[in-house]
C-alpha cells in the first residue's frame, strides 16, 4: 500500500495526499487507522468492518487460477462474475452515461482540466447515495450476498 510506504517514511500529509491524488481528510483518517491498527486495518474490508463484494467482469485476469486461489483464502470477499457481454448489468456503466450527460457540453482546454473535472464530478457522486442506489436498481440486481461454495 503505498499509503502506508509514506507513512513509513515519515511523508507530510498534503504531499501524500497530492500523490496519490487524494483528499487530506482521507489521508489523516488512512494515517489514524494506520496508527492504532497498522498496514492490516487500512485493508478495505476491515475499515469497512463488513465483508466485501465485488462485482466483475470476465477479464482474463478476474478469472485466472491466481484470482480465484487468492478470493477462496478470503472469506471476507465474494466476486460474482457478470455475463460476457453486459453492460446492462453492469452499474458502472450507468455512472459513466451519467459523467457523460454532464459533459455534453463541456470544451476543455486541456487534457488535466477534463481529468479534474471528472474527479470532481465523480466525487461529488460518492455522496450522493439515491443517485449510486438507482444506477444499481437500473440494472434489475440485488445487493443480497450469494451462498459461498
Amino acid at each position: 500500500m503505498r499509503a502506508v510506504d509514506l507513512f513509513d517514511e515519515g511523508v507530510e500529509v498534503p504531499c501524500i495526499a497530492r500523490e496519490l491524488r487524494v483528499s487530506e481528510k482521507s489521508v489523516y483518517q488512512w494515517r489514524r487507522t494506520w496508527r492504532t491498527g497498522g498496514r492490516e486495518a487500512l485493508r478495505s474490508h476491515q475499515l469497512l468492518k463488513a465483508p466485501l463484494i465485488v462485482v466483475w467482469d470476465r477479464l482474463n485476469t478476474h478469472i485466472s487460477k491466481t484470482m480465484k486461489a487468492l478470493v477462496a483464502e478470503r472469506d471476507w470477499l465474494t466476486v460474482v462474475l457478470l455475463p460476457g457481454y453486459a453492460p446492462d448489468l453492469n452499474p458502472v456503466e450507468g455512472l459513466w452515461a451519467h459523467i457523460k450527460r454532464s459533459l455534453a457540453n463541456l470544451a476543455a482546454r486541456t487534457l488535466n482540466e477534463l481529468e479534474t473535472l471528472l474527479r470532481r464530478r465523480l466525487k461529488a457522486l460518492q455522496y450522493r447515495h439515491g443517485i449510486l442506489g438507482g444506477f444499481l436498481a437500473g440494472t434489475g440486481l440485488a445487493l443480497d450476498r450469494p451462498d459461498r461454495p
